[in-house]
């Protein structure tokens, strides 16, 4: 996984050590000696990750550690600090200044990689979630809230072989202190029954279990659905420098040594906790965000967008299957007097009172989008061109005898929700999709049947409207 990193460092040996070590997994390395340089390299060539040493403590480096933060925007800055100190005051202090982890200046090079890999991995996550016009620039959400702190403190489900009481002792004073009730689980709980709450966050507990069992437990908390994106904490003893790579690598959000400050594993969880959060509102944001590029917004209606690819899966399955199909399209007759009349706002509800009774009066497995205007489309699966003109003319009895009731807009000394009937007919057009037959150029493209529908509409029109006409 290659990405560019800042190396921050004032010492020019360790610099050239380090990125050494990083040049071995192919990323590519930009130097800094001072907090002017890192914070113009910074600014300038927004790196993937900033490897920040911290000779002199937290109390020089701290404000630095912030102004990186700030000079990120809406993603934020991946940040490790690398401290040779391993006072907690030393270590929470970087991390509530900003920093995404703390390392010893001692660790081994495989876990500096594979804390790397998971960070470049959750980094990828968000920029994909983060709309582009966020990322560019513009006014963000998400991810420029984040700076305020963390939010209410989620549900955690510890999952260990050991009993509570056996737990160790930091994670059992960090449950105490922690709002709500936890889960425990033993490792065969996992993957989660259907009824078990989902949690927030799971801690799983590595040091009373062989490395095979902690991986295992790591794959089956992602393993489902329910539980794909829930953090997962690993707590190990500490020296297990191999396994806690290899917990990286199969996919642990963060994994921290039994003799972390409850101070900092408390840190550590609320910020997995958050980013969680964070990360599903931005999964709402961009659900809500396919849902309208593909919906009418003023009916609620399908668009042509969501219609194409599912019209032409529709016309081959009925070629592939040789099952019949038919198209119809739908126009609201004198729709423009009524506009003229009453007005667009009355106009628009009258659209959405037709889009509602026409969608009510068909089948599920029936597609109805609107096609532009006042026109709709209508696509019915294994419906051929007799059932389909059935369907049409009932459509025109129950629109033709049920006006669509409409609220006038309030105007000064008009009574409040004064309501309207406004009668309403509909003319239509209906074409078959014709099924597979021996010879391709005899059957006709989707294309071809959508135009012959629109075709029938318009003698419909031309012969009095309020009526359905079949292709021919």
């Amino acid at each position: 996984m290659s990405g560019e990193i800042l190396v921050v460092d004032a010492d020019a040996t360790r610099r050239a050590a380090l990125g050494h070590v990083l040049a071995s997994a192919h990323y590519r390395i930009i130097d800094a000696a001072t907090a002017d340089e890192a914070l113009l390299h910074a600014g300038t060539l927004r790196p993937d990750v900033i490897l920040l040493r911290l000779d002199g403590g937290i109390a020089q480096w701290g404000a630095l550690l912030v102004r990186l933060q700030a000079l990120a925007g809406p993603l934020p800055a991946w940040i490790i600090a690398i401290s040779d100190s391993n006072a907690p005051s030393e270590r929470i202090g970087a991390l509530r200044a900003g920093a995404h982890d703390v390392i010893s200046g001692a660790f081994p090079a495989e876990v500096l990689h594979a804390k790397l890999r998971a960070t470049l991995r959750q980094r990828d996550l968000l920029r994909d979630l983060q709309p582009r016009d966020d990322v560019e620039g513009d006014t963000a959400i998400g991810f420029a809230e984040a700076q305020a702190g963390f939010s209410a403190a989620g549900r955690i489900a510890v999952v260990s072989t050991l009993l509570p009481e056996d737990q160790p002792q930091r994670l059992r004073n960090l449950l105490q202190r922690w709002p709500g009730r936890p889960i425990y689980l033993a490792p065969d709980d996992l993957p989660l029954d259907p009824y078990v709450q989902v949690p927030d966050l799971f801690v799983i507990d590595g040091t009373d279990g062989d490395a095979r069992d902690i991986c295992r437990q790591i794959a089956a908390a992602r393993g489902k659905s329910a539980t794909r994106h829930t953090p997962t904490l690993v707590l190990l003893d500490s020296g297990a420098n191999e396994l806690a790579a290899t917990t990286l690598d199969l996919g642990a959000s963060d994994q921290v040594f039994t003799d972390v400050s409850e101070e900092e594993l408390a840190h550590r969880a609320r910020s997995l906790i958050h980013s969680k959060n964070r990360a599903e509102k931005l999964r709402n944001r961009m659900r809500s965000q396919l849902e309208a590029a593909i919906t009418d917004q003023l009916t609620g209606l399908h668009n042509r967008v969501y219609a194409l690819p599912r019209l032409i899966r529709l016309s081959q399955r009925a070629r592939d299957e040789g099952r019949p199909y038919s198209i119809m399209m739908i126009d609201i007759d004198h729709f423009k007097s009524v506009n003229d009349s009453y007005g667009h706002m009355i106009g628009d509800q009258v659209l959405v009172g037709i889009a509602q009774q026409i969608r009510s009066n068909l089948r599920a497995i029936d597609m109805t989008i609107r096609f532009g205007g006042e026109e709709f489309l209508v696509a019915m699966p294994d419906t051929d061109v007799e059932q389909a003109m059935g369907v049409a003319q009932r459509l025109l009895r129950k629109i033709s005898t049920t006006p669509v009731r409409v609220m006038l807009p309030l105007l000064q000394g008009e009574a409040p929700d004064a309501a309207l009937d406004v009668p309403i007919t509909i003319s239509a057009g209906v074409a078959a999709g014709i099924p597979a037959c021996a010879v391709y150029d005899t059957q006709l493209t989707l294309d071809e049947i959508c135009a012959a529908a629109d075709e029938a509409l318009y003698r419909a029109k031309g012969m009095g409207r309020n009526r359905a006409i079949a292709a021919q």
